[in-house]
């Protein structure tokens, strides 16, 4: 199946969500601050366009996400939400894994200070321990807009999400520190912080400070070591077909989003496909 996440930044950005569903087979598309008012247009525009039959999940009152899926409502089983994530568990029968699926948005570093960002990520993590132990069959997959970059201590500690980049850590499956033992998720979003081609990031700010890293890899995609074989795509995209997603300035278009969206493939590879 495939999965599309993108934080719209508010903007009506239809015809250029319709395309990358359409040009990637999107099975689940997440949004994040998309327009309430045009999200039942949109649904109804894809299904116009799409080989595929779309659905829409409720949108609970406390948290703001908009995601539909080609999956019908009975196919989920509904597990736990917050403010700033919402899990599903459902089968993947692509590659016929029970997956356990943590959409997110976490809050804006603009408004919020490092204390704030870590109570959410608590929580989160105290929600991941929860349904990984509720099912032991079922592996996770988180993706969105953390908020955070790949080398923060939200994201690498295993107070955090214990993410890593390289394969080879990962397949160890877990870690023991201080007597405690920690799952690791993959992290493959790190691979853009490590080229010069664009995008070096999914979301670029050039603040009046001292400090400015400009870009930031936000929008990730954390998945159980037991993906990595499943793994067919994963990655920023910045155009379809018709239309380019970023500026001149080789920088999201913020006529657009502010963000670039993040999407994640995964298929039974055939043996030569490795």
């Amino acid at each position: 199946m495939n999965y599309l996440y993108w934080n719209s930044n508010k903007k009506n950005n239809d015809k250029y969500v319709i395309d990358l569903v359409i040009e990637n087979d999107i099975d689940f598309l997440i949004l994040a601050e998309f327009p309430a008012d045009d999200v039942n247009k949109l649904l109804i525009k894809i299904n116009l366009n799409y080989s595929k039959k779309m659905y829409k999940l409720p949108i609970l009152a406390n948290n703001k996400l908009v995601i539909f899926s080609t999956l019908t409502v009975s196919q989920f089983d509904y597990l736990e939400e917050s403010n700033h994530v919402r899990f599903l568990r459902f089968t993947d029968l692509d590659i016929n894994m029970k997956i356990n699926l943590g959409m997110l948005h976490f809050p804006s570093k603009l408004y919020n200070g490092e204390d704030e960002l870590n109570m959410v990520v608590i929580e989160t993590n105290n929600m991941i321990d929860r349904i990984d132990n509720s099912d032991l069959e079922s592996k996770t997959i988180l993706i969105g807009d953390f908020n955070m970059n790949p080398f923060e201590k939200g994201m690498l500690s295993t107070s955090g999400f214990h993410a890593f980049p390289r394969k080879i850590e990962t397949e160890k499956l877990k870690r023991t520190v201080l007597s405690v033992e920690k799952k690791m998720f993959y992290n493959p979003m790190w691979k853009y912080l490590i080229t010069e081609d664009n995008p070096i990031g999914s979301y670029y700010y050039s603040p009046n400070k001292a400090y400015a890293l400009f870009w930031q890899v936000f929008d990730q995609v954390l998945l159980r070591p037991e993906f990595i074989p499943f793994i067919n795509f994963v990655g920023l995209v910045t155009s379809t077909t018709k239309y380019e997603l970023i500026a001149k300035g080789k920088v999201p278009d913020r006529s657009i989003s502010d963000h670039l969206p993040v999407i994640l493939k995964l298929k039974e590879l055939s043996v030569e496909n490795g």
